[in-house]
């Protein structure tokens, strides 16, 4: 019989209901649980009073362990203006630059204070080759 067949099953039952059978109960029982952070009322007070004081949405995504998707959000649903920064041809052309020059995207962004997508984008759009992901300006290319 098959390891599925009726009868190896109801023996398997007998088994188990007799007190026989696996010792232990498997290594890991339950899959990791990830618990989103909800900000509280005098949090979202604070947050928005460090914001309109100058501090990035970035340095307080870290700053209230949440991510930076959050503080937008939250400062909007309160009805405080987040701008949008726009990259000027200039800031363009300096980002592509220490690009080819061997930079990363990920040191690049930090430096322009923009996400990496934004590089990513502007390199794209002024046709820069990207390097593969896990290579940098010392490792050899394709």
């Amino acid at each position: 019989m098959g390891r599925y067949s009726k009868l190896d099953i109801t023996s398997r039952l007998r088994s188990i209901l007799a007190g026989s059978g696996r010792g232990s109960p498997p290594a890991r029982t339950t899959r990791s649980v990830r618990r989103l952070r909800r900000l509280t009322g005098p949090e979202v007070d604070q947050l928005v009073e460090h914001y309109q004081s100058g501090e990035s949405i970035r340095a307080l995504a870290k700053d209230f362990s949440v991510h930076r998707t959050t503080i937008s959000g939250q400062l909007k649903a309160r009805g405080v203006l987040v701008p949008v920064r726009k990259v000027t041809s200039r800031e363009s052309a300096e980002m592509v630059r220490r690009y080819e020059r061997g930079w990363s995207i990920a040191r690049t962004a930090e430096h322009f204070g923009v996400s990496q997508s934004v590089i990513a984008r502007v390199l794209k759009e002024a046709g820069a080759p990207t390097r593969p992901v896990g290579t940098n300006q010392w490792s050899a290319g394709p």
